[in-house]
């Protein structure tokens, strides 16, 4: 069961089925429950916002970094491809 869902229905039970002074004691002891349900939920978002927005980046610099050809220059010439790990 969605939990925002139930605080909602448990502060319409209180509204129907009690009275002053009860109902507004109730009430406001559901009402921080409400707050910081819907300050968990609007973390979770953003943090998953975030996680996206990361893994986006994450995946454009590998095929960048896949592109680059590596260079070196050895004796004042450029030397560009891929390179064996042979002793010069």
């Amino acid at each position: 069961m969605n939990i925002t869902l139930a605080l909602q229905e448990l502060d319409d039970l209180i509204i129907r089925h009690t009275q002053p002074p009860v109902t507004p004691m109730l009430r406001n002891k559901l009402h921080p429950l409400r707050e910081q349900l819907e300050a968990y939920i609007a973390e979770k978002e953003k943090l998953a916002t975030d996680h996206a927005e990361l893994v986006k980046k994450h995946q454009t610099l590998q095929v960048t970094q896949s592109k680059k050809t590596p260079e070196i220059q050895v004796a004042g010439k450029r030397i560009i491809g891929k390179f064996r790990n042979h002793p010069i």
